[in-house]
C-alpha cells in the first residue's frame, strides 16, 4: 500500500512540474521518485536512482573527514517521520559526486527542507526532500586587526583539529584491524558505519575507540604492578 502511493505522488502532474528539486523516498530511505528538476540539479537519472538507498546513491565526501551530510539528513527524516512534522534545516555542505565526469567528489552547499509523507489512513510512509543548491555561504568580514587576528586563530585551530584527528583515525582503524583481523579499508567502513549508525562524527567514533582502549591497557598494567606487588610483599 505505501509503495502504491508512493508511486502515485511521483507520477502526478503537481509533483512532475514542481520548479524544486524534488526526492520522494521511503521509510526505509530508499528513493521511489524525483521530479526533473532534482534529476537535473544532481546529473543522475531516474534508473540510477529508483530503488537505491539515497545514502548509498550520495554518500558523504570520504576525503573531508568533518562531513556530517549523511548525519544531519538522517537525523532530519528520522525526526520528520517520527512527529510527521517538516524540517528546515540550515545551510548544509553535501559535496557531490561527479558521475558523468571526472568521478571526484565536488564541493556544494544547500538549503533542505524535509516533509513526512502520510497514507490515506494517516501513516507515515515516506519523507519529501526538497533542496535548494546555494552559493558557499560568505559570512560578513570586519578587517579590523582585532577580527583579522580572531579569523586567524579560528581557521588555525580548524586546520589543527583537521590534523589531529588523522592520527586518531589512523590509531582506530589499527585497533579495528587487529581485532576484527580485517583490512585498512574494512576498517575505515566500520568506523564510517558507527558514525552513521550513532549520528557521531568519525572522528568522535575514532577517540572514543583509542580512549577505551587506552584506559583497558592502564587498567592492565595497573592490575600488573599490583600482583608484582604482592608477589614482591609474600
Amino acid at each position: 500500500m505505501s509503495s502504491s502511493t508512493l508511486r502515485s505522488i511521483a507520477r502526478s502532474d503537481r509533483f512532475a512540474a514542481s520548479t524544486s528539486s524534488l526526492l520522494l523516498v521511503d521509510s526505509n530511505f530508499r528513493v521511489q521518485g524525483a521530479n526533473g528538476e532534482y534529476l537535473a540539479m544532481s546529473d543522475r537519472s531516474l534508473d540510477q536512482l529508483h530503488g537505491v538507498e539515497v545514502f548509498e546513491a550520495f554518500p558523504d565526501n570520504p576525503a573531508d573527514s568533518f562531513a556530517d551530510g549523511i548525519s544531519s539528513l538522517t537525523m532530519s527524516f528520522d525526526q520528520v517521520m517520527r512527529t510527521k512534522s517538516r524540517d528546515a534545516l540550515p545551510t548544509q555542505r553535501y559535496d557531490v559526486r561527479d558521475e558523468r565526469g571526472s568521478g571526484l567528489f565536488v564541493t556544494r552547499y544547500w538549503n533542505t527542507v524535509n516533509s513526512s509523507v502520510t497514507d490515506d489512513d494517516g501513516q507515515v510512509i515516506g519523507v519529501l526532500h526538497r533542496v535548494y543548491e546555494v552559493p558557499r555561504p560568505q559570512a560578513q568580514r570586519s578587517n579590523s586587526a582585532p577580527d583579522v587576528l580572531a579569523r586567524l586563530r579560528a581557521e588555525n585551530d580548524e586546520l589543527r583539529r583537521a590534523l589531529d584527528s588523522r592520527p586518531v583515525i589512523e590509531q582506530a582503524k589499527g585497533l579495528l584491524m587487529a581485532e576484527r583481523e580485517c583490512s585498512a579499508d574494512q576498517a575505515f567502513g566500520l568506523l564510517v558505519e558507527m558514525s552513521q549508525e550513532w549520528n557521531v562524527k568519525v572522528r568522535d567514533i575514532a577517540g572514543g575507540l583509542v580512549a577505551a582502549a587506552e584506559k583497558r591497557a592502564g587498567s592492565l598494567v595497573a592490575a600488573a604492578e599490583r600482583r608484582a606487588g604482592d608477589q614482591k610483599n609474600s
